[in-house]
């Protein structure tokens, strides 16, 4: 996957080699057409996935009472006002996990009640900070799921504070070996 995304955005265009094959001074630009399939297939989805006024609509299958219709007109108002306002770091994720997907096949969202916030969020993880034993068919299927989590010192720290994990001492990775306690 590491190998995938790095050609895809050498073949982005967005850097200009020096070449000496087939001979010194060989243009090394690449054609803009990925480029062009990128930000294109970024516009058309980001366009219906994250409407201004919020990505939610809701349906009445079968027969539709009044109360029906209303309780699925809250139900999408309130998510569209929670996705619009209340969590804004959905549009921005959402929007680089659609670039993603572009450019490389693959994102993942993980929802989850976060501790901190104390509210649902949905961060948008990459392909290689999602770990599935090799044999995994589907995500449904996998034993395991493991996230990377790449986790500044306050993020930590707010964790072992408020009781979500255990408050030890942090220690500053080593290439010598050694653990000095931060």
């Amino acid at each position: 996957w590491s190998d995938m995304r790095a050609e895809g955005l050498k073949l982005l265009g967005t850097t200009i080699d020096k070449r000496t094959k087939p001979f010194l001074g060989a243009s090394g630009v690449y054609d803009p057409i990925m480029a062009e399939a990128v930000i294109r297939y970024w516009a058309v989805t980001h366009t219906e996935a994250l409407p201004p006024d919020g990505p939610c609509k809701t349906k009445i299958i079968g027969s539709s009472l009044p109360e029906t219709e209303q309780k699925g007109q809250r139900i999408q108002d309130w998510m569209n006002l929670y996705l619009t306002k209340l969590a804004p770091e959905y549009y921005p994720d959402m929007d680089q996990a659609i670039f993603w997907l572009a450019l490389v096949g693959s994102m993942f969202k993980q929802v989850y009640q976060c501790p901190i916030r104390k509210r649902p969020v949905s961060p948008f993880i990459m392909p290689q900070d999602l770990i599935v034993p090799y044999s995994t068919v589907t995500i449904e299927d996998a034993q395991r799921l493991t996230r990377v989590r790449h986790m500044s010192r306050r993020d930590i720290k707010m964790r072992q504070m408020k009781g979500i994990w255990l408050d030890t001492d942090l220690v500053e990775p080593s290439l010598t070996g050694s653990q000095d306690a931060l």
